[in-house]
């Protein structure tokens, strides 16, 4: 099955769906027509020590970042007829391309099969858009920005989004991969006595940075991590888009979380300072259909060993 699969993960123009699919149906051959030993199969870490589905992710080479559905099929099609052959995936599997995607940092990938990843069940996806009684799911989209391996901007938009706030409580926008980690982001309405005001929230959902406590043996003592390690810290900047850029500027805020001692889900607020724009009233930010639209720039920030040990150890 190997070598049939590497037709596959290796040539290019046998990922076109039709030879995807004929791929997949060879390796059927060879579980002698039965779906349920293929889906086995197809599922244990064969490859590399990995999955055909992390292979399938991980190994296509795309050269410009595809955005639509119809495009992302074309060019993943081994992993599409793959997704289709296995029907349930195990949690481990999941995981497996959960690790690809973060390799990989293709978010509009991750958000195209979300709904096949019931790992991550809960976080905002297409399908929740028709439960929002005012309003609709945010959009989410990431960039890696050029010159900077750890800076990725997402940029966000939300129509009725101020009518979702007052009727809602929280407008929700889609999830998304950046700085190998898996983020949600929302914002929320602030029960203040006399006023109107809300702020977002960023949440840190899972990381491939984050591994479990290990103890440190030193000489006669003994040395315990408390809690998760994790030694990065995220400089977040904020920043929500004027109607009219040639008279306003665009409103900035920004802040910095985590570090040594920090586990995951992690959640950051950011709340805008303009009093007009916390409070609802008409202001020069708010476009079509009450719609709000910005970007969040995310960077890590390494923490020196030093730090590590000193914030992150006792004795």
């Amino acid at each position: 099955m190997k070598a049939v699969l590497c037709r596959g993960l290796y040539e290019p123009g046998l990922r076109l769906p039709h030879k995807a699919e004929r791929i997949v149906a060879q390796c059927l051959q060879l579980c002698d027509g039965s779906k349920d030993l293929l889906s086995a199969v197809l599922q244990e870490k064969f490859i590399a020590e990995r999955s055909p589905f992390y292979w399938a992710v991980a190994g296509t080479r795309v050269r410009s970042p595809s955005l639509s559905y119809s495009s992302l099929h074309y060019s993943y099609a081994l992993l599409w007829a793959l997704l289709e052959a296995a029907g349930e995936i195990s949690m481990e599997i999941q995981q497996d391309i959960l690790d690809a995607l973060y390799r990989t940092e293709n978010n509009a990938l991750y958000q195209a099969i979300q709904g096949k990843l019931s790992l991550v069940t809960g976080l905002p996806h297409p399908d929740m858009s028709s439960t929002v009684p005012v309003g609709k799911l945010g959009e989410t989209t990431v960039t890696k920005l050029q010159g900077s391996p750890t800076k990725h901007q997402i940029d966000f938009h939300a129509t009725q989004f101020f009518d979702g706030l007052l009727v809602n409580s929280e407008v929700t926008f889609r999830s998304f991969l950046a700085n190998d980690s898996l983020w949600t982001l929302r914002a929320v309405s602030l029960p203040r006595p006399g006023a109107q005001s809300w702020h977002f929230e960023l949440t840190e959902v899972r990381s491939k940075r984050v591994v479990d406590p290990m103890p440190l043996t030193t000489g006669k003592h003994q040395f315990q991590f408390f809690g998760k390690i994790y030694n990065f810290s995220r400089h977040v900047e904020l920043s929500i888009n004027p109607i009219d850029r040639r008279k306003f500027p665009p409103l900035t805020l920004s802040n910095t979380f985590g570090g040594t001692r920090t586990t995951v889900p992690y959640t950051m607020e950011l709340e805008p300072q303009d009093v007009n724009l916390t409070t609802f009233h008409e202001n020069d930010y708010i476009g079509t259909e009450r719609s709000l639209s910005g970007s969040i720039y995310i960077t890590d920030t390494a923490i020196s060993q030093r730090v590590a040990f000193n914030q992150g150890l006792r004795p």
